[in-house]
């Protein structure tokens, strides 16, 4: 900016705004209920960022007129944070107006669950049933984990909201299917939902004559 003939020092702008963990889920900053986030890079472009302050403030001046990519980079957040908005939002900048942009992050949640073959297909485990290894499950965002040893999995790091969740079919024993199919669950900002995948046998195939 400093390099540039005066004629262009009214074609920059600014970009600011506020980085927040929107506790209530509600879309804006409420003093004393959400929780300012310092510390935490914006970038603009990708080449050049801020640090937000102490109440979670950013400021970005001289920003050429045009259309910007504004980010967070996820870098900086904490390890249990997650981006609740797009991770990047295009801006028109011009000289005559700012542009305020906040970033809301949330706790993340986690899935946690079982996987085995209900021989008694009563939908729990009992005595003696038998826990299934190394089973694929999977989420619709493409989220995905092996079942351990006892059949029991763990899916981190997740967004709050609805959540479909199911079995890969080609990772559990021959003639076998998921009982449950695709479930939906809902996921809690710090919080763990539970959720169970029995496994029974196909029905015998019966062939008619005529």
């Amino acid at each position: 900016v400093l390099n540039d003939p005066a004629a262009d020092m009214n074609s920059y702008g600014s970009v600011h705004g506020r980085v927040y963990q929107d506790t209530n889920l509600n879309g804006r900053f409420d003093p004393g209920v959400d929780h300012a986030q310092a510390n935490e890079r914006v970038r603009v472009d990708g080449s050049r960022y801020v640090v937000s302050d102490i109440d979670g403030n950013f400021r970005i001046e001289s920003v050429a007129s045009g259309e910007h990519s504004v980010y967070l980079d996820l870098l900086s957040l904490r390890a249990d944070l997650t981006l609740l908005d797009n991770t990047h939002q295009r801006i028109p900048l011009d000289s005559r107006h700012d542009v305020m942009v906040d970033f809301r992050v949330v706790r993340t949640g986690r899935i946690t669950g079982l996987v085995w073959l209900d021989v008694n297909e009563n939908g729990r485990m009992d005595e003696g049933e038998q826990p299934l290894p190394d089973v694929r499950v999977l989420t619709s965002s493409g989220r995905d984990t092996l079942t351990d040893e006892k059949g029991y999995f763990i899916i981190g790091d997740l967004p709050p909201g609805e959540h479909i969740i199911l079995v890969d079919e080609k990772t559990i024993p021959d003639q076998t299917r998921s009982v449950a199919g695709s479930r939906t669950i809902k996921v809690l900002a710090g919080n763990e939902s539970t959720i169970e995948f029995p496994v029974t046998a196909l029905p015998a195939q019966i062939k008619k004559f005529p």
